[in-house]
């Protein structure tokens, strides 16, 4: 069946808007009368049938509720924007596929990026959502200067970490993140982050991690420190 996004919904009829709307009339040909699901990226997964259109919106009318998770992802990543869009882009589909609750563009030292495209991002992340099968939509960010980020992070629920490539001991994120935390994860720029700092992230409690013997890229990194926290999660 044919799933779409929204954010309008007020049950029993959601609207499909802008692109949403254009993929299901337009590119997916969906004739009036026929079922599809409906996702509010907030763990709910709906039916209904198309209504009426028009040249902005798209009814979606006689919703019903089949299926809504109550366990939200645990994982937050806070990666410093790559130089290069495209591999940006990577890491937020890639990222959404496996599963994560936040994602926080951050600028540090050495990046030499700071801005990103927010709504080119968000059809990334809400295409994505559509084709992994899940129901949460990460939350996506305005990009933030790092040493400011660190120093606002007060939750102490949540168990934080800073994946870097300096040369200290460093346990495998692995084995030092435990099944059902909440975990926020630091992930630098190229060229790393500087050791001032690390220094400031291992003053506000960020536990310094590997993510094993390869350098990888940034993109990479976020994604394989994404893949290990939804793995101890779905390790029997």
């Amino acid at each position: 069946m044919k799933r779409f996004f929204s954010s309008s919904i007020n049950f029993p009829t959601a609207i499909l808007e802008g692109k949403e709307k254009e993929h299901c009339i337009k590119v997916l040909r969906t004739q009036l009368g026929e079922q599809v699901e409906i996702v509010d990226g907030q763990g709910s997964l709906f039916v209904g049938e198309l209504g009426e259109s028009d040249k902005h919106t798209a009814i979606i009318r006689h919703l019903s509720k089949v299926n809504q998770y109550t366990d939200c992802p645990l994982i937050t990543i806070a990666c410093c924007i790559p130089k290069n869009a495209s591999r940006w882009e990577f890491f937020l589909e890639k990222a959404t596929e496996i599963g994560v609750k936040k994602i926080i563009p951050l600028i540090a030292k050495r990046s030499e990026k700071s801005n990103i495209r927010h709504d080119r991002n968000e059809q990334i992340l809400i295409s994505a959502l559509k084709q992994s099968g899940h129901l949460y939509l990460p939350e996506l960010e305005a990009p933030q200067k790092l040493n400011d980020f660190i120093k606002s992070v007060k939750d102490t629920t949540v168990v934080k970490f800073i994946a870097h490539c300096d040369e200290q001991h460093k346990e495998f994120l692995g084995h030092q993140y435990k099944k059902g935390e909440e975990a926020l994860i630091l992930i630098g720029p190229e060229g790393d982050f500087t050791p001032e700092e690390i220094k400031l992230a291992l003053s506000h409690h960020f536990k310094p991690v590997s993510l094993g013997a390869s350098r990888l890229r940034v993109e990479t990194a976020g994604i394989v420190a994404a893949g290990m926290i939804n793995w101890v999660n779905f390790e029997k």
